[in-house]
């Protein structure tokens, strides 16, 4: 029997050149009758750059740039989705289960709040990108994508990007 597939989330760094994966993830929403959610992870900052930052501004100073830098991540989100629907949508389609729903998500790995909020919102399926790396950054830098990959118990379709 073929799993079904209800709630997707398309995870995304908000880079330029993702829409691949996000036309994949709107696609997959669209043909399985599924919700989708949109979300992408502000990484905490380290110890040592919390430390420097700390000695230039005051800790609520630094709170309140955390909270404002969510919310321009969040205003981001809304506009790079509302402009995707408008420019990749067919006039009269609609989300079968409701417009999708954005997140922005604080973690210190952004592996394990992927599959946190995966967990949390029940998904079938993560959609992810995935940049081509070369040479020494491959063995070097493992991508997010490859971490979701080797960490889910759900199935994770990566989308190659350019």
């Amino acid at each position: 029997m073929i799993p079904e597939i209800t709630n997707i989330v398309y995870a995304t760094d908000l880079q330029a050149g993702s829409r691949p994966a996000f036309r994949m993830a709107v696609r997959l929403a669209l043909s399985n009758n599924a919700r989708l959610f949109f979300m992408t992870v502000i990484e905490d900052s380290n110890e040592y750059a919390r430390r420097h930052v700390s000695l230039a501004v005051t800790d609520k100073m630094l709170k309140e740039m955390e909270t404002e830098s969510v919310d321009r991540l969040q205003d981001k989100m809304v506009k790079r989705l509302e402009r995707f629907i408008e420019e990749e949508m067919e006039q009269g389609v609609e989300f079968p289960q409701g417009k999708p729903e954005l997140h922005v998500i604080e973690g210190a790995h952004a592996e394990q709040a992927i599959i946190g909020f995966a967990d949390r919102v029940d998904a079938d399926l993560i959609v992810m990108g995935k940049r081509r790396k070369h040479g020494m950054d491959k063995l070097l830098v493992g991508s997010v994508a490859n971490k979701v990959l080797k960490a889910s118990h759900i199935p994770v379709l990566i989308v190659p990007l350019i």
